[in-house]
């Protein structure tokens, strides 16, 4: 009768525990030691508290060295810079959240590079045309169409309905490298920002997140931006807004004497503007 596979792995098993059932603990380790490998694991793990490595064990014994993963080389990341507001705007999704009194759950981000301008919408979900329809009517209409945006790789940005109004828009569509956050870092550290804003206002249970959203942008877009060294508020709309304080301590100071108030701001914002992207430039030069 010819043995199968399964009666030869059965009786090895077999010999095997009766090879052990007749051995005692310090046969069983002498025989360790005495194997080539085996002996080696032993000797590094009772000579040493750390765990050893496979590449040491490699060194010492051929037979179980592997072949490593050839190394691919990583490009050096380069850093767009703008030189208009709307030029370039991120795009990114913020949540789950708990469901809010008004069944929302997730956050659409939108962010102007240059200005650093940021604004928020709660969504009940986050599908395609959840996010088109928020991004369409909330900011394409009060803002105008920007000349590029710039997403991650999420579907919903990656879908063909996203790139159809992209391409209507006549919007230029770039995406992050995968794995690689610092590739979309405007609006990473904008979300972190707004998770610690919402996190001192909300109640208890968490439901009033959405309600409280439009007054984390207020705080966020009328504070000094440390990149720019001026507030978005103040690049976006040419002037500070007044805020709720202000009814208390009197209207936002306006630092600029204008003779010709129109001609004046108009020039003003223009030498901002050139400010700005003239240090963008320059630090460009430092990074390459």
């Amino acid at each position: 009768m010819t043995k199968t596979n399964d009666d030869i792995k059965d009786q090895d098993t077999e010999d095997e525990t009766h090879w052990i059932e007749q051995k005692t603990t310090d046969e069983i380790i002498q025989a360790q030691k005495s194997d080539e490998i085996l002996g080696k694991l032993y000797q590094m793990k009772t000579e040493s508290k750390d765990k050893p490595k496979l590449g040491d064990i490699a060194i010492q014994n051929p037979i179980i060295k592997r072949k490593q993963p050839p190394s691919r080389a990583k490009s050096k990341m380069k850093q767009y810079h703008v030189g208009a507001p709307m030029e370039r705007v991120a795009l990114d999704i913020i949540g789950p959240f708990p469901l809010s009194k008004k069944g929302n759950k997730y956050a659409l981000i939108v962010s102007d590079y240059f200005t650093r301008w940021a604004e928020g919408y709660p969504m009940p979900d986050m599908e395609t045309k959840t996010i088109i329809d928020n991004f369409a009517n909330n900011f394409v209409c009060i803002f105008g169409v920007p000349r590029q945006i710039h997403t991650d790789q999420g579907r919903q940005f990656e879908s063909a309905l996203f790139k159809e109004l992209c391409t209507r828009l006549c919007i230029d569509k770039t995406r992050t490298t995968p794995y690689r956050p610092q590739s979309d870092g405007l609006v990473e550290r904008l979300n972190r920002s707004l998770e610690e804003i919402l996190s001192k206002y909300i109640c208890s249970n968490q439901k009033d997140w959405d309600e409280q959203l439009p007054w984390a942008f207020m705080a966020y877009r009328s504070s000094v931006h440390e990149s720019t060294k001026f507030s978005p508020c103040k690049l976006m709309l040419g002037r500070e807004i007044e805020l709720p304080i202000d009814l208390i301590y009197g209207p936002h100071p306006q630092n600029e004497e204008f003779s010709d108030e129109t001609h004046a701001v108009n020039e003003h914002m223009i030498q901002i503007t050139r400010n700005i992207h003239g240090k963008y430039m320059r630090k460009q030069g430092k990074i390459w």
